[in-house]
């Protein structure tokens, strides 16, 4: 009793999130460039949804001797590092004026300014001489789970120079606590290391919070799994289509990730020393391992569909065979009965005082030695 309530319960669920439209996406593709249409290039142009606010600026400062915090930062604020690495964490890429003077400051190229405040920029690695410009995705894991898959990817631009790391994000809230606790208390290599040694770490935190994200989609699909081999052809088959849609657009995702993770360790910047390439070959590794658990959370979705599929094809041959059956049962029985129906006048039978019952024998005969017949030909097993 207890499993059958657990099994409404989930079929409930499922049922309502078919009733549901698709989860609200990001606007990308032709939608997402189409305010940019026609502007110059490097004209900064925010394509997003987030609120109006302003730039919230977070500077770290630290050394192996010390750590200085302050927030509110001005855009204007020379990012100089000062014998030590600075890291800038800057929020809301929609105020694009203030993005625009932090950029400034920096020395950046308009066309990267242009590319930061586009969340729908494409992911890359880019070498801009004096900078190194990345814009790669972040997951984030706590979406409504009951609206497609528990993730939500945005995107993070990394902008790093001698010194000097500066990350753009569009809304509040990252991936990154873990590296600032391990700032804040000196542990590990990191306040012993340079800028590219940071910029290096910032990827690795994106990298863990996909590994972190990607737990929660693993669970959803094994959801839906479970659902299909419970209850079979009972399951709705819309949130399959829906988190097998949304599993596309993440591996997508996950692949731009690894390219762009890739096109660093390929460009060989003066910015970054020997000593931190081989920790950008094994973040590329780890980048892999993205790849292949979504390509197998993918797999594993579309091998649920394809049971669910499989589940009510037999389902519907089972109710044909059933039909089938009883048709052919009554085929003979109704050629009886029509033969005996046509009531002419000289049909010996018709006055036969027996004649009623033994047709009715017959049929019954006839009935039974067929359903015998289909008895041992098994084909009312299933």
């Amino acid at each position: 009793m207890t499993q059958q309530r657990k099994s409404t319960k989930t079929l409930g669920k499922l049922g309502a999130l078919g009733k549901q439209a698709l989860p609200k996406r990001r606007k990308r593709g032709a939608r997402a460039h189409a305010a940019s249409v026609g502007l110059p290039p490097g004209k900064a142009v925010y394509t997003g949804d987030a609120a109006a606010g302003d730039l919230s600026i977070t500077r770290w400062r630290y050394s192996r001797e010390g750590l200085e915090v302050e927030e509110r930062v001005a855009p204007e604020a020379p990012p100089t590092a000062e014998g030590r690495v600075t890291w800038l964490d800057a929020v809301g890429v929609h105020a694009v004026p203030q993005v625009e003077r932090l950029g400034k400051a920096l020395g950046l190229h308009p066309l990267a300014i242009e590319d930061i405040v586009d969340p729908a920029s494409r992911h890359k690695a880019e070498d801009l001489s004096a900078h190194l410009l990345l814009v790669v995705p972040m997951a984030l894991h706590g979406q409504d789970p009951s609206r497609g898959l528990p993730i939500e990817i945005e995107t993070l631009s990394v902008v790093c120079t001698q010194g000097v790391v500066v990350t753009f994000q569009e809304k509040p809230g990252d991936v990154f606590e873990p590296l600032r606790r391990r700032i804040e208390g000196g542990t590990g290599r990191i306040r012993g290391m340079q800028s590219d040694y940071l910029l290096f770490a910032l990827l690795d935190a994106v990298v863990d919070g996909w590994f972190a994200a990607l737990v929660g989609v693993e669970e959803r699909v094994e959801a839906l799994e479970e659902a299909v081999v419970r209850d079979g052809a009972a399951v709705d088959p819309r949130p399959l289509y829906v988190v097998r849609a949304e599993l596309a657009s993440l591996r997508r995702t996950a692949i731009a990730l690894r390219e762009a993770n890739f096109g660093l360790v390929r460009m060989r910047s003066d910015l970054i020393g020997d000593d931190v390439q081989p920790y950008l070959r094994d973040l590329v590794d780890h980048t892999n391992a993205v790849v292949d658990l979504v390509d197998a959370a993918r797999e594993r979705a579309e091998s649920a569909r394809d049971l669910l599929f499989s589940l009510e094809n037999r389902r519907m041959n089972d109710i044909m065979r059933v039909l089938t059956l009883f048709s052919t049962v009554f085929l003979p029985l109704s050629f009886l009965a029509g033969l005996y129906g046509m009531n002419f006048h000289h049909m010996p039978e018709l006055s036969h005082p027996w004649g009623y019952p033994a047709l009715l024998a017959g049929m019954a005969a006839v009935a039974g030695g067929m359903l015998g017949y289909f008895w041992r030909k098994g084909w009312f097993r299933s």
